[in-house]
């Protein structure tokens, strides 16, 4: 019923802004409304864009930066065929593009890497990680395969809110929902590689970098 009664409301909410539009469109005629439609179609595709980064987020497929790249490549890819211009021309615009790629995804994962909490102490054969909750970024850090962890995340109440309460990691199968004070996760890493994380919603996100 909850769920049923948001939907309402949010239809609801809509109709203003959309009969809104569609009047403004008619009142500025065929010229303008070609131009609002492709801005349209525009907002679309990235809002969609947008969907597919938090949907890959949550899924632990892909790193979410990693799909934008690969996606706004192809998109260049596209608009490069329908360019102006010799055989030419147009092959050496690809080639760069995706060598650009191919360097962009390195970078990334070179700075997650670098990026990653190294305050990892090792007691009775477990990995201690003590991290701390901030309300806008998880924290990424950096472990040993085949040793248990034990991570231990600080949350003070003003650090919660309703996007990151809740941290999922696809890749363990584990989600963790933050209490004030001391939160506690336990796995054990089987093979080196990066575990991506996120909340809840696929918004903000972290990784967990595993090494030999």
């Amino acid at each position: 019923m909850k769920g049923a009664l948001s939907m309402l409301f949010f239809s609801l909410g809509t109709v203003p802004l959309m009969l809104g539009l569609g009047g403004l469109v008619a009142l500025m005629g065929q010229r303008f409304a070609r131009t609002v439609n492709l801005a349209g179609a525009v907002l679309v595709s990235v809002f969609g864009i947008a969907m597919l980064s938090q949907g890959a987020a949550l899924s632990g497929m892909i790193d979410s930066l990693q799909l934008w790249a690969i996606l706004l490549s192809l998109s260049l890819l596209g608009l490069i065929t329908l360019a102006p211009g010799g055989k030419a021309l147009r092959r050496g615009l690809s080639i760069a593009v995706l060598t650009t790629l191919v360097l962009t995804l390195t970078l990334h994962g070179t700075q997650a890497a670098r990026k990653a909490d190294d305050s990892v102490r090792i007691r009775d054969g477990v990995q201690l990680v003590y991290s701390t909750l901030e309300a806008g970024s998880y924290p990424n850090i950096t472990v040993q395969a085949g040793l248990p962890v034990r991570w231990t995340i600080s949350a003070e109440e003003k650090s919660i809110n309703g996007c990151n309460y809740t941290m999922v990691i696809p890749g363990l199968d584990l989600s963790l929902s933050f209490l004030p004070g001391e939160n506690v996760l336990e796995f054990t890493p089987k093979a080196a590689g990066t575990i991506p994380y996120s909340c809840w919603m696929g918004m903000i996100r972290g990784t967990i970098t595993v090494t030999e």
